[in-house]
């Protein structure tokens, strides 16, 4: 590291991180759960199969994805996997991050049936399935906002089913009311390569594998733009929960921008970079493919 004064803590097993208040957790080849102010380990759930993408229910649940599409439900009090929600058939699991409606009740994810994905929300309770369509999408990221009953959804499509090339994305407003779902198309964007996106304060952070992040405000669809000293490959991107920073993942770089000035606040150098995300203003979890860091900014 740049700085091993701003390092609080280590972790193993330290891609694919999901936090809440109390807890964070990493998936690798297994299921690791610390503590977030300490880093101090919890437990190991070795019951999942090529674990994938996790998310918290409050802290008293965490739900964890394996790469078949099969959704472990584990109980933080009991620390033990209460219910397993397998695929529907003839869907494989996407790989792609999900999300959770603020009452538990809903996963919101990507279904598979090569070479389409189609937007699915998943009964928590009985486990039933319900499918938006969504053109001929070829990759897909969904997002939680501010608000608890909405989430923006991001996809990339093809003109065809049969279209060699991606040609562009589509932007939608996910809304969540009483138990019932609308999906409703924002606009599209005619940028066909899509590295990284992430949401964050009324803006979506675009890259497409350049030296360039483009912002694009949720309601009037003002782009800005921030370039940056590239020296790899851009694994991931996160901006911060104030709307202030965002952070960039490369394999051997960690920086950290101002949104607003478009000033480097940081730069870690790191080894095998993969993931990055804010706890806060003023602490990063960075993960890597051998261990993981938290840092005071």
């Amino acid at each position: 590291m740049t700085d091993k004064n701003k390092v609080l803590f280590t972790f193993k097993k330290s891609y694919h991180i999901s936090h809440s208040r109390d807890y964070f957790c990493c998936v690798g080849s297994s299921v690791n759960l610390y503590n977030i102010n300490s880093g101090d380990f919890i437990s190991n759930f070795k019951d999942i199969k090529h674990p994938n993408y996790s998310k918290f229910i409050h802290d008293n649940n965490l739900i964890v994805k394996s790469s078949y599409g099969d959704y472990y439900i584990y109980d933080l009090d009991l620390m033990e996997c209460v219910k397993i929600i397998p695929p529907p058939p003839k869907v494989k699991g996407s790989i792609t991050d999900f999300q959770i409606t603020s009452d538990g009740k809903y996963i919101i994810d990507f279904s598979y049936v090569f070479p389409i994905h189609q937007l699915m929300v998943i009964d928590v309770e009985t486990g039933a399935y319900s499918f938006f369509d969504i053109g001929f999408c070829r990759a897909g990221f969904v997002f939680s906002t501010e608000i608890d009953s909405i989430f923006y959804v991001v996809t990339v499509c093809a003109e065809t089913v049969d279209a060699p090339n991606v040609s562009f994305q589509v932007y939608y407003e996910l809304s969540y009311m009483s138990g019932k779902f609308e999906l409703k198309k924002l606009f599209c964007d005619g940028c066909s390569k899509v590295a990284n996106v992430d949401y964050g304060s009324n803006k979506f952070a675009f890259s497409d594998y350049s030296n360039k992040i483009e912002f694009f405000d949720v309601r009037n669809r003002l782009v800005d733009e921030l370039q940056y000293n590239k020296n790899g490959i851009l694994y991931d991107l996160k901006i911060s929960k104030s709307g202030r920073y965002i952070a960039l993942a490369e394999s051997q770089n960690i920086y950290i921008y101002g949104i607003e000035n478009k000033e480097c606040i940081c730069n870690y150098e790191v080894e095998n970079g993969c993931f990055v995300d804010f706890l806060d203003d003023e602490k990063l979890l960075i993960g890597t493919w051998k261990k993981g860091y938290c840092l005071l900014i």
